[in-house]
């Protein structure tokens, strides 16, 4: 369940192509919105269906599928629809509650899953990004970013999803976005008592770099983001956390310094990234950055993820490696 700013995205993925729909219960009526385009249900095998929030706060809902045999011009050929257990959807997070951060897994699922076991219970998902070494085909998306957001979450969760620099690559790169139902990957988003600022660092290269073979003009949209950055406002000094793959933003230093300013009048009190694949909190000025671990972050072989929680005087913050050693454990006050 994504959150991309604007309402609730519901992302599964399916064996093989086929229809889906959710069904829900609101204000007394059977609710039924397919993944569809302009009419036509999408037979795919990653399924996206938008819903406002005030629809699935505090709702139960259920998943469909029908397999899709043949789609012709005229006619066609369905197979058998299956549908999930009912799914009870809980953001009444409140003033006090757990968020679990999770960065550079790598295709390493498990592993991430085994450092999560070492943390207490959450409320919420933060995936920041690098799910595989790159988005060549669907299945990648399927296997690695929606397989681990399922596993965290249950779909009764909030998700914020931060694009890391390896989601940049490859010919599904492009996609990845509608399938996650974003209109892009820099927006603004509220769990209970608090904002969060998500931010796209795109690629750690310029777009120059051979590895991109002239297919990205990731420094375009990173202006974009950081004009967009500078519309925001706190006019009533709400608890801000912002998110991004990579601690440093943007590549280009101009660009960098004018984000992290700009968070500071936001009033933001704690940057959480990843990218570097090391476990480090920096109490810098004028706010402090979490730098969550991922793949060897603890050495080889290891993941390093952590929890974060808020209450609505301080920002309580653990770090633990799938070996089970704490690696973080530290305490920031809200601005």
């Amino acid at each position: 369940m994504f959150d991309n700013g604007k309402n609730y995205s519901v992302v599964f993925s399916t064996s093989d192509n086929a229809t889906a729909y959710i069904e829900y219960e609101y204000l007394g009526k059977k609710i039924r919105i397919y993944d569809e385009n302009n009419g036509r249900k999408k037979a795919d095998t990653i399924h996206t269906v938008h819903v406002p929030y005030e629809q699935l706060s505090g709702n139960t809902y259920k998943v469909f599928s029908t397999h899709i045999i043949d789609e012709l011009s005229y006619g066609g050929r369905s197979g058998k629809t299956i549908e999930s257990e009912a799914v009870l959807f809980k953001d009444n997070l409140g003033e006090h509650f757990n968020i679990l951060s999770v960065s550079d897994w790598h295709t390493h699922n498990e592993k991430a899953k085994k450092a999560v076991s070492c943390l207490e219970d959450y409320q919420a998902v933060i995936l920041l990004g690098d799910c595989a070494p790159g988005m060549m085909f669907k299945q990648e998306a399927a296997d690695y970013l929606l397989s681990l957001a399922s596993d965290l979450s249950g779909g009764s969760m909030p998700v914020l999803f931060a694009r890391g620099n390896h989601e940049t690559r490859g010919r599904e790169a492009g996609n990845l976005a509608g399938y996650l139902g974003m209109e892009s990957f820099y927006y603004t988003a509220s769990l209970g008592a608090y904002n969060f600022i998500v931010l796209d660092s795109g690629e750690d290269k310029k777009d120059s770099h051979s590895e991109y073979g002239e297919m990205v003009v990731y420094e375009q949209n990173r202006i974009k983001m950081v004009d967009w950055l500078n519309t925001l406002e706190n006019t009533d000094n709400a608890k801000t956390i912002a998110l991004s793959h990579d601690r440093n933003i943007c590549l280009e230093e101009n660009l960098s310094e004018t984000a992290h300013d700009k968070l500071d009048t936001l009033h933001v009190s704690l940057l959480v990234s990843g990218h570097s694949h090391t476990s480090e909190f920096m109490d810098s000025r004028p706010f402090p950055v979490l730098v969550d671990g991922g793949i060897n972050a603890a050495g080889k072989g290891t993941y390093v993820a952590s929890l974060i929680s808020l209450s609505q005087d301080k920002i309580n913050i653990k770090s633990v490696s799938s070996i089970g050693e704490e690696m973080i454990n530290e305490t920031v006050l809200w601005r």
